[in-house]
């Protein structure tokens, strides 16, 4: 129930409530707070969930690099053999680099793809719970799939340049 009283009436107001509650529930406490302070008490929880998927978001991004950086560092030693012979043939560093970043940079356009209408969906869901909304921008979508590119690549990127301006002799004199 909510009720609206007078300024500086608070302690009337309260009493009042409570006689009238007395009557219909006799023996029963009255319970009652402010709209102000259960707002602020819901926006405080609103930030602290944010600031949780903040980090969260940043220590899942890191392992997912992290584990990126170890599969790229396995595929590039193992390929080691075929880098070598792309090189003696005349491929470039450049298409090197290439030939490495599409094996990971695909599957990362591909996913982005699977979970953006995912991600739509789910963010109208939570948003509407909210008296007032916003609308997600398409914007928001580019920006972060285009960071995510930018993020694999700059992860995959050291190892392929290392593996593409290796000297193809160091890989093929093992044999």
């Amino acid at each position: 129930m909510f009720v609206r009283y007078k300024e500086g009436k608070l302690n009337e107001a309260i009493a009042h409530i409570k006689a009238e509650f007395e009557k219909v529930q006799p023996g029963l406490p009255v319970y009652y707070s402010f709209m102000d302070s259960d707002f602020e008490d819901q926006l405080y929880r609103e930030k602290q969930l944010g600031i949780m998927s903040v980090w969260f978001t940043a220590i899942a991004i890191t392992i997912a690099c992290l584990g990126l950086f170890g599969l790229v560092l396995f595929t590039t030693q193992r390929r080691t053999k075929e880098i070598g012979i792309r090189k003696v043939l005349g491929a470039s560093a450049r298409q090197v680099m290439v030939l490495l970043c599409r094996d990971f940079v695909s599957p990362v356009v591909y996913s982005l793809l699977l979970a953006f209408p995912i991600a739509y969906y789910l963010m109208q869901v939570f948003l509407e719970r909210y008296v007032s909304r916003i609308t997600i921008s398409i914007y928001a979508f580019v920006f972060v799939g285009t960071a995510m590119v930018a993020l694999v690549m700059a992860t995959i990127s050291y190892l392929s340049l290392k593996a593409a301006t290796q000297n193809p002799t160091d890989s093929l004199k093992a044999e």
